[in-house]
């Protein structure tokens, strides 16, 4: 690996030349053998390592019309949407593909990005694009990152429908676990520092709301919080090897409700 240090004084921000294949492996999973190794050889990206915080996305993306983006590695970001007053948030991760909108287009609303982590990732600039292109087996790969990104929000949106904030939450929870769940044997661990006012904007309700509902689960021991920030859920009997199914009908009557 090829190692050149470009952090200005004073900055976060570390950046590194790698081979796109050794720092993302998966996305080189349809690519046979010699085609992996020329893949390997041939798509270079730069890495940049940020500490946390507010940050900006677009100061680390190239203005090239043809750059795809920044692709996450490791770590936890929210972008932070807020349209006529209403905030909602979108919590990404490895494997996702951030772009941003033009600045002037009015119907984004404000936006923020924050690094709830320290985190890795690999501008796709304008070269690393056109040597992808020429791995359709990657773009694919791509393109089904996006795909399930596109899921997820599907899901959230359905969770932010559900009645009973305290449901909701559960069901973030559990829905969360899915992609960065650590199962142990008191049920397993979300290692994310959550607030109750970014949890209200993941599932559509107010903090102060949150709070009681999060009262709630931690009181009937199904959701606790631990002292690091982190968020375990005590369904120890949970399958984590099957994908979350989410219904909108009817729950049983024994859970209590905390109306939005």
């Amino acid at each position: 690996m090829q190692s050149i240090d470009l952090t200005p004084r004073g900055t976060t921000m570390r950046r590194t030349l790698v081979s796109l294949l050794d720092h993302d492996p998966d996305l080189g999973a349809l690519l046979r053998d010699e085609r992996e190794a020329s893949a390997r050889r041939d798509v270079h990206v730069g890495v940049r390592e940020l500490a946390g915080g507010e940050w900006n996305p677009a100061a680390h993306l190239s203005a090239a019309r043809c750059a795809m983006g920044l692709l996450v590695i490791s770590g936890a970001v929210v972008r932070e949407i807020t349209v006529d007053d209403q905030p909602s948030a979108e919590l990404l991760g490895p494997g996702d593909l951030i772009r941003t909108a033009p600045q002037d287009d009015p119907t984004t609303g404000e936006v923020t990005w924050t690094a709830l982590t320290p985190c890795v990732m690999c501008p796709l600039d304008a070269p690393a694009t056109v040597s992808i292109a020429r791995y359709p087996e990657i773009m694919l790969a791509l393109m089904e990152r996006i795909e399930a990104r596109a899921r997820r929000l599907a899901v959230t949106q359905a969770i932010s429908q559900m009645t009973g904030v305290d449901h909701r939450l559960e069901t973030l929870f559990w829905h969360l676990a899915d992609r960065w769940g650590k199962v142990r044997t008191d049920g397993v661990l979300i290692p994310l520092d959550l607030s109750h006012q970014l949890l209200g904007k993941l599932v559509g309700a107010r903090r102060p709301t949150v709070s009681t509902a999060l009262a709630l689960l931690a009181h009937e021991q199904r959701v606790t919080r631990c002292r690091d920030g982190s968020w375990l859920l005590h369904r120890a009997d949970a399958r984590r090897d099957e994908p979350l199914e989410i219904s909108l009908g009817a729950q049983p009557a024994a859970w209590h409700r905390v109306a939005a």
